[in-house]
């Protein structure tokens, strides 16, 4: 992820679902600064603070991947919203790279949606250097640490390095697809390329099916 103009392709993520640590994590940011990194605290599983797409899309990915959190489904409606994308889409997308596992490991590329230690780098420097201490994230956090976050967390640094490439690419007030989103984890170099990113689309979409079959 660190590389443009390399895929950041890993083999097939053997999976065996198992319930991951995943707890709620609070941040409140300050009211008054309006920025992309406004998380907010943690959500309590009820109705009223949550979409029926969250809501839906916990209920069908927790039969394929036992242990899963509706407060992360939360979290990642939010992220969307943000982004432009889909939740579908970003759900997809999260479980192709990592199997919703924030320890999921292929070679030097660990969590969520599998960033190496450059990328992590990258992502809590961005933050820090738009939105100082209101980005909410770790400053000092090192590899380590990281691979250690529940996957509530780890979205949080997940939203960083979105960030910091759609910093990169000039792409700020555009809305992503899911298939953006995703060149710009796997191959930001390539967020022009069509044909990449429609073959990306074509992925998600797939992936969109499993939990519904």
């Amino acid at each position: 992820m660190s590389d443009d103009n390399k895929v950041n392709w890993h083999p097939p993520l053997k999976y065996t679902p198992t319930p991951p640590s995943i707890s709620d994590f609070g941040f409140i940011d300050k009211k008054t600064r309006e920025s992309i990194f406004s998380f907010s605290a943690s959500i309590p599983n009820d109705s009223a603070n949550q979409s029926k797409t969250a809501e839906d899309l916990y209920i069908a990915w927790s039969k394929v991947v036992p242990g899963l959190s509706q407060s992360f489904f939360n979290e990642l409606d939010k992220l969307s919203s943000k982004l432009g994308c889909t939740t579908e889409d970003l759900a997809a997308i999260i479980f192709k790279e990592s199997g919703f596992n924030p320890k999921a490991t292929n070679g030097i590329n660990v969590g969520l949606i599998q960033m190496d230690e450059s990328a992590l780098k990258n992502a809590v420097k961005f933050a820090y250097k738009k939105y100082g201490d209101d980005c909410g994230l770790k400053k000092n956090i090192t590899f380590n640490e990281y691979k250690n976050l529940s996957a509530n967390e780890q979205l949080k640094y997940a939203e960083a390095y979105l960030n910091f490439r759609i910093d990169d690419k000039g792409l700020y007030g555009k809305k992503l697809s899911g298939a953006e989103c995703w060149t710009l984890i796997k191959r930001p170099g390539s967020i022009n390329n069509k044909n990449f990113v429609n073959k990306l689309q074509k992925t998600i979409d797939s992936t969109k099916k499993i939990p519904f079959k």
